[in-house]
């Protein structure tokens, strides 16, 4: 054969082979029911290109807008107009290539990444950071600190609240204390213990808290009669030290009875626990400015003669234990509270107290 013929028995041969390709693709496309994973991925009726763009649409309508945009334009103009001119190429790479990409990629990212990054920063940042970084310009629950400059017997202090959030101060003076006392200096003795109460003030006249603002500490058992002493420690807003001095006293004694004579009167005592004598005390007047005193040094002698009187005057006698004790080496007496005074006129009376 000659080569003509040759060239044109190849040029049907291929012509045949490509329409048996077109014709096989487009059966292709035209049967769904083909398993073809490409298949089922691309649509070439804009029926279908549309009613996928529909439902690929509905579902990201809310979260975004880009998804419902884009593939829905993609498959409906290219794969509708390319295969009625170009059947060969177009249909095989075009709508096999946009629908698979496009989608695919549009709804994953974009949806994904501004739900994720944009509320979830926001929030986190900004109200943990208002507080802490810029105290005082927002409201919060203060956290105070107490500095105390102590008040003394002579100076004033300061109460400070100092806030640890925004550094508020609130300083209140503390009036320095100019008084201290025991509610009584002379506790009569009765065998059980003695601890007068401290009364201490400040300068506004407000009373001192035992163990809040002071402590006491008393010396000795203070049960018998005695002087003992009482160290005051002060504490929380005040400081310094003070000691007061108290005493415990014998009972009183009273005059029992009363007998005249003629210059000399005889006065009975009554007994006193703890006492190691009595004195006593006689006088022309009843306020005893003129009085002379006379003592029974033995306390179990209970009487006393009083002698050198004149006959016909009226007397005033009154009396009043006492107790012996040694303070720092030198020995003290400590008396009781006097008696009631007993007057003694001409006609002899007996006093009963």
């Amino acid at each position: 054969m000659s080569k003509k013929c040759i060239s044109i028995l190849l040029a049907i041969v291929l012509s045949l082979s490509m329409i048996s390709l077109v014709f096989a693709e487009e059966t292709t496309l035209a049967d769904p029911t083909q398993p073809d994973a490409q298949s089922e991925t691309v649509s070439t009726s804009p029926e279908d290109a549309t009613q996928a763009s529909d439902t690929s649409s509905e579902p990201s309508t809310e979260p975004s807008s880009e998804p419902s945009t884009e593939p829905s334009s993609e498959p409906s103009t290219e794969p509708s107009s390319e295969p009625s001119t170009d059947p060969s190429s177009e249909p095989s790479t075009e709508p096999s290539s946009e629908p698979s990409t496009e989608p695919s990629s549009e709804p994953s990212t974009a949806p994904s990444s501004e739900p994720s990054t944009e509320p979830s920063s926001e929030p986190s940042t900004e109200p943990s950071s208002e507080p802490s970084t810029e105290p005082g310009t927002e409201p919060h629950e203060h956290k105070y600190t107490t500095v105390i400059k102590q008040a003394t017997r002579t100076t004033d202090g300061t109460l400070t609240r100092v806030c640890g959030v925004c550094g508020e101060e609130i300083t209140a003076p503390i009036a320095h204390i100019v008084s201290i006392t025991l509610s009584n200096k002379n506790c009569i003795y009765s065998g059980n213990v003695k601890h007068p109460k401290v009364i201490a003030t400040d300068a506004d006249g407000n009373t001192l808290k035992k163990n809040v603002d002071f402590e006491v500490v008393y010396n000795g058992a203070c049960q018998k009669v005695g002087k003992y002493s009482a160290t005051i420690t002060f504490i929380g807003k005040y400081k310094g030290t003070a000691t007061r001095y108290f005493n415990i006293i014998p009972k009183a004694s009273a005059i029992r009875t009363t007998k005249e004579y003629t210059t000399k009167l005889v006065v009975t005592v009554k007994n006193s626990t703890q006492a190691s004598g009595y004195q006593i005390k006689i006088a022309e007047k009843k306020t005893f400015s003129d009085g002379v005193n006379k003592y029974i040094k033995d306390p179990s002698v209970l009487k006393k003669t009083i002698s050198g009187l004149d006959s016909g005057t009226t007397y005033y006698v009154k009396v009043r234990a006492y107790s012996k004790i040694t303070v720092n080496g030198k020995s003290q007496k400590l008396y009781s509270a006097w008696s009631d005074a007993v007057d003694r006129r001409e006609v002899c009376i007996i006093a009963e107290l």
